[in-house]
C-alpha cells in the first residue's frame, strides 16, 4: 500500500490518479496520463482530511491515510502524526482481480478492528453501503 492518489483537473475535467514516476494515470482509464511539463494539467486541493487533521481513535490522536492495494482497491489506514508510523489498516483487501476502473467501495477490517466502522461513520470519513461481504 504505498500508492498516492491526486485529482488532476485538465480541459475542465477532472481524474483521479495514481502516481507513477513522473506521471499522473487515470485510474478509471490507465491509457490516460499527465506528464509535467508535456501536458497542461493542474493538481486539485480536495477537500478530504489532511495529513495533519488528527481522529480520536482507540485513545490515540492519529491521522488518516488513503492509499491502494497493489491491485487498485482502496485503503485506509491510521498512522502517528508524529512518528508516522501506521497504527492499523482500517481496511482489507477482498478482491483477487485488479481494479480496472475507479472502486466504489473499500471493506472494513472489523475483524480486527472492531470499531473501525462506527469511527469511520462518526467522524463522516465513509458511509455505510450494507454491502456485506
Amino acid at each position: 500500500m504505498n500508492t498516492r492518489l491526486a485529482i488532476i483537473r485538465s480541459e475542465g475535467k477532472e481524474h483521479l490518479c495514481y502516481r507513477e514516476e513522473e506521471c499522473f494515470v487515470d485510474v478509471s482509464y490507465p491509457m490516460v496520463t499527465f506528464t509535467k511539463g508535456e501536458d497542461d494539467f493542474e493538481i486539485v486541493k480536495c477537500d478530504h482530511p489532511s495529513m495533519e487533521e488528527t481522529f480520536l481513535y482507540q485513545e490515540s490522536r492519529l491521522s488518516i491515510v488513503i492509499e491502494m492495494y497493489h491491485n487498485g482497491w482502496p485503503a485506509l489506514s491510521l498512522k502517528d502524526p508524529v512518528t508516522h508510523e501506521i497504527y492499523t489498516v482500517l481496511t482489507v483487501n477482498l478482491e483477487d482481480k485488479a481494479a480496472f476502473s475507479l472502486p466504489d467501495r473499500a471493506f472494513v477490517d472489523i475483524n480486527n478492528n472492531p470499531d473501525a466502522m462506527e469511527f469511520l461513520l462518526s467522524n463522516k470519513l465513509a458511509e455505510d453501503t450494507g454491502y456485506r461481504r
